[in-house]
């Protein structure tokens, strides 16, 4: 027996020590290197939720709450503290919820308005993003169950090994600094549609009951059940909506089937919150600033109206800026491509629309830089299209928006090569569909951290 156990504790110490000696070096060796970037927030958001002590306004959501709440206003209009509890869809709705149950207290609001999205939709928790977060803030195991808190502790692996070879670069608005004592991004970037086409094709909102998720459902009710004992009332309620993006067929039993399965009351519909394209920052659920006024006048006139307050005050609302982009309706083909004038601040572009039909047997495809010295920024909807023996694309760095499709039935691409050293503007999914099953995005080794920690081509990371 005493073999036995000596034999025993000899291998579990084998097996222990590294994995102590991995957590020793990710918490106490390792340098953090998110503490300036928007992950840092959720701490200072726990911060603000737990330190309020007079009633308040809390809204739990994605990145459509950073970027549509003015909380300043709506503490005006409606007399309560606010508490903008959004940061990053990529983490789950779920993981939010939990974060703020603890702090919620008697006569408090929350209104829950995830993106309108399968992910955000769903129980799905965003681990390696959470750890992100939790780099600089103590790690809430109490808020998770057994199985959550085995599963971060298995990501924590990876997350140390990324980290030890991250390199990021900040950029505006994703970042620390663009974020106000609230809680919402407040940085004069976000003053215009980023958007050529004014909305990201690939990222369309489809409010259907196939979206409905039971354990998601379970969980908002599980929720309401617990807050309202404690006196707080819960509103369900929507993301904003770029109208381009919206698509309405199944809207209306959506929103049926969800106002009979939530214990809760329904604020406001999908369509009060959907709003005019050019009130839209860089996706369909991002706001620009002036859409931020517009969307925390809704919310604010909504909740004084439920809640039965009297104010004297009224946010603000704007007009939305005018368009940063036009477009020639005028396609010009030269050495084969074919271009569309864009106009930006009164500067001309071009815009690389597609390929003429001498040229849709190439194997490779250059788009160009600049065409009779004026600089190709942004390309059409699947520029590429029926070209079955295109085998690689190269696209130079003063592309600076790559908002749509590339491919269309294109079998055999299995390249797309980059030129840029800073991430441009990209479409929320599927930029290669179309594309090889095989198909790869080649970025300049020296830069391809820039991407992997960029905000939205970090969902392109298992292609680079």
């Amino acid at each position: 027996m005493k073999k036995f156990l000596r034999s025993f504790f000899i291998m579990l110490a084998i097996i222990l020590l590294p994995i102590g000696g991995f957590f020793i070096y990710g918490n106490l060796i390792q340098k953090d290197i998110y503490t300036e970037t928007y992950y840092a927030e959720l701490n200072d958001k726990v911060e603000r939720l737990s330190s309020r002590e007079n009633k308040k306004i809390v809204f739990i959501g994605g990145s459509s709450l950073i970027f549509g709440l003015r909380s300043e206003e709506i503490e005006k209009a409606t007399g309560y503290d606010v508490v903008d509890f959004g940061l990053y869809a990529s983490l789950g709705t779920p993981i939010m919820m939990k974060l703020a149950e603890p702090y919620i207290k008697k006569d408090d609001v929350v209104v829950i308005a995830p993106e309108i999205n399968e992910q955000t939709y769903s129980s799905y928790i965003g681990y390696e993003p959470a750890l992100k977060c939790f780099e600089n803030m103590n790690y809430p195991v109490g808020r998770f169950s057994l199985d959550e808190n085995m599963k971060f502790f298995f990501h924590y692996f990876k997350f140390v090994i990324e980290k030890g070879s991250a390199n990021i670069e900040l950029s505006a608005p994703y970042d620390k600094a663009s974020f106000n004592e609230y809680g919402d991004i407040d940085n004069e970037i976000v003053s215009n549609n980023q958007l050529s086409s004014y909305y990201d094709s690939t990222q369309l909102i489809e409010p259907n009951i196939s979206l409905l998720d039971e354990q998601f459902i379970k969980e908002i009710n599980g929720l309401n059940k617990r807050l309202s004992k404690r006196g707080a009332t819960v509103f369900f309620s929507f993301s904003p909506t770029n109208t381009l993006a919206l698509r309405e067929d199944g809207l209306e039993e959506f929103e049926e089937e969800l106002a009979e399965k939530l214990n809760c009351e329904i604020l406001g519909s999908v369509k009060d919150f959907t709003y005019h394209q050019y009130y839209f920052y860089d996706t369909n659920f991002h706001l620009n600033r002036n859409g931020s006024y517009a969307h925390s006048n809704k919310l604010a006139n909504l909740l004084i109206e439920k809640l039965g307050l009297q104010s004297s005050y009224e946010v603000p609302t704007m007009n939305a800026p005018e368009p940063k982009y036009y477009s020639s309706d005028l396609v010009e083909t030269i050495d084969g491509g074919q271009y569309r004038q864009v106009f930006e601040d009164g500067k001309m572009t071009y815009s690389f629309v597609g390929v003429d039909n001498s040229l849709k047997d190439v194997k490779e495809f250059t788009i160009p830089s600049e065409i009779n010295g004026v600089k190709v920024s942004t390309y059409g909807p699947t520029p590429f299209k029926d070209m079955p023996n295109l085998e690689k694309v190269t696209i130079p760095s003063t592309v600076l928006a790559m908002m749509e499709t590339l491919f269309s039935n294109c079998p055999n691409c299995i390249g797309v090569y980059l030129e840029h050293d800073k991430p441009p503007l990209v479409c929320s999914n599927g930029l290669i569909d179309g594309a090889s099953s095989n198909c790869k995005i080649y970025i300049h080794r020296s830069v391809i951290r820039n991407f992997t920690s960029d905000y939205t081509w970090v969902n392109y990371r298992s292609y680079m």
